[in-house]
Formats: structure tokens, sequence, C-alpha cells
């Protein structure tokens, strides 16, 4: 497996697969090509070897030779890579028996046409390409290979909170980075207009904000500006099993993403039994549509209608007991167990 592997969903999944495919083969190998040993909390597994390349650029030579003489070394059964350098650097050096697949776990508006051009002829030398969500899978279909790109979700981490019996709160949760494309000011927004229109509902809800990054000062200082930092909770980057804490003892999750290409802590939430409010970004219309009967609102990320449907979440229709099981049923089939295999499936 071979990712740049900064902090993100996409790096949460690899550690997932990492632990299944571990227990499937002899040995298991990770390639990182810019993160350090702090990025991120790496498993520790008999059989699984961790190479640093320390490389963060793409004209990179050293590190291509690198990954040859590593691929060369192991010759191993599959090879999966997810990052636009690692994905050209593989498939220029893939042993001869290796299977190569390549993971698109977005969709990448930006890549240039040169770049398109180079995927569509290496990927002649691909297995098979993953697409996390429909959205993906059209452009990839059209600008690198129609025939080899298939839609395959991620794997989840499923906490039952049924085993838990923990008592919830009114309260929401924002999961994601805080940047420009997770929009948490927007979510900020929404929670602000469903106080100001439900006053019942004021003295007890409060919103979590889990995850750090650049905009976290300034959503801080707008929950200041609006007179609600009482009711916002800000807990940076927390622990996994943190965050299920958070969403066990919680209500709805608030997603307000502008572009995502699976978006992993919707249905993380669904299976800790809460209700979802998102906007309609990827993976929404292949996993999340038409669940409305067990309390999944995909809306258009106005702030009356974030506000609208975090209320109607609320509603005791989706919290009986029946509700909470339907919610944990549905995200069965995402378990690490049942994607992992999937993944390498002929």
């Amino acid at each position: 497996m071979i990712d740049g592997f900064k902090q993100g969903g996409s790096q949460q999944v690899y550690i997932m697969l990492l632990k299944e495919y571990a227990s499937i083969f002899k040995s298991v190998t990770l390639v990182i090509l810019e993160s350090s040993k702090l990025d991120l909390n790496i498993p520790r597994l008999a059989n699984l070897e961790v190479i640093y390349l320390n490389s963060n650029r793409f004209f990179d030579v050293k590190s291509m030779i690198a990954i040859s003489k590593i691929l060369a070394r192991l010759k191993p059964n599959f090879i999966i890579v997810s990052m636009f350098r690692s994905q050209v650097f593989s498939a220029i050096t893939r042993p001869r028996n290796s299977k190569l697949v390549w993971v698109e776990q977005n969709t990448y508006y930006n890549r240039t046409k040169i770049q398109w051009i180079m995927m569509r002829v290496l990927s002649l030398r691909v297995f098979r390409i993953i697409c996390t969500s429909n959205r993906i899978l059209m452009i990839t279909q059209r600008k690198i290979n129609k025939r080899k790109s298939i839609l395959l979700p991620n794997p989840i981490n499923v906490f039952d909170s049924r085993k838990l019996n923990k008592t919830r709160n009114d309260d929401f949760v924002f999961i994601g980075r805080m940047v420009e494309q997770k929009n948490p000011l927007l979510a900020i927004h929404g929670f602000n207009h469903f106080l100001n229109q439900h006053h019942e509902l004021n003295s007890k809800s409060r919103m979590h904000f889990i995850g750090g990054g650049e905009l976290l000062g300034k959503a801080n200082s707008l929950s200041v500006e609006l007179g609600i930092e009482s009711k916002c909770v800000f807990h940076g980057d927390i622990p996994l099993e943190k965050m299920f804490d958070v969403l066990n003892r919680s209500k709805v999750l608030v997603s307000t993403s502008t572009i995502e290409g699976f978006g992993l802590a919707r249905l993380e939430a669904l299976g800790a039994g809460c209700c979802v409010v998102s906007t309609d970004t990827g993976g929404v219309e292949d996993y999340l549509s038409n669940l409305g009967n067990i309390g999944v609102f995909i809306i258009d990320g106005s702030i009356e209608n974030i506000s609208k449907f975090m209320y109607k979440a609320l509603n005791k229709e989706f919290w009986s007991a029946d509700g909470i099981n339907k919610r944990a049923d549905y995200v069965s089939v995402f378990s690490p167990s049942v994607i992992s295999k999937k993944w390498l499936s002929v």
C-alpha cells in the first residue's frame, strides 16, 4: 500500500484495511511518501512493515527508484495506491505478476490535461481502478479507463451503539477537517438559526466540532460573534474512541461539505445510531439516498434548510429502539472485513 498518508478520512480507511490485510496475507508493507511518524497512529502489527520515503514533490527520481527497489524485493500479490504521484510511480515500476489497484477517493477536477493523459496511458498497467462514489466513477471512466473502473465503497469504523446504552442529548456533531471544503462556518450558521427558531431547545442543545485545521480559530470566533460560544464545543483532533463517545451521546451528525469523495463520517454516524443532515456531495446518491424514513436528510445547503432538518432529525419518531437499530443495521455492509475482500476480488 502506497500513499502520502497525511491526516484525513482516506488514511483512516487505509488503517482499517491494513489490519484486515494483515490477517489475510503473509506480510503487508505500507510505503508512506510524505508523512512523519507523528502524523498518524499506524497500527503495530507483527507482519506489517512501514517504510517512510520523505518525498514531497512529483519529480522525485530518488523516491521512484526507492519504490522500484521495494516492489522488486517484495514482488507483492497486490499493490494498492491512492495518490497521483504514487499511482504514477507504481504503474511505472510494477513487477510483472503484481496486480496494481488504483483508488480514486475524490473528484479530481483540478488535475491538468497532461496528468489525465499520463493516467490514461499508465492505466494499461493497472488491474482495476476503485472509485468510491458514482461521481468519481463517471469522471474516472471518462478521463482514465472505462473498462477497468469499478464502483466500490470505503470501509467504515463500526461501533455498535446498542451495546453501550448511553443517554443521548439533543446535541449535534460536525466531523471533519476545519477547512473550506468541509465548510464548518456554514454548520455554525445553521446551528445558530436552529437555536433562534427553537427556543425550547436553546438551553440544552449543543454542537460538537471534531477536527482541526486552518478554520478552527475562525470558527471559534464566529461562535463568539453570534453569541453561541457556550453552545459550541471545539474538540480539535481527538482519538477515534472519543469521537464515537461523542456520537453515542448525541443525536445528529451535520455535514456541510462543498465537496466529498465518499464522506466517511456520515456512515460512521449512522453506525453509531445518529441521524444525518448532509449536503448533496459525493457518496450521497450511492449510499444515502431515499433514507428519510430512518433519519437521513439530504439538503441544498441553505442555512434555513440546515436548521429545519436539524430540528426534524430530533423528532421522537426517529428515536425509538427500532429507529436506532435500522440506522446501525444499514451500515453493516460497510464493515472492513467485507470491503477489504471486495477491493481485491476479481
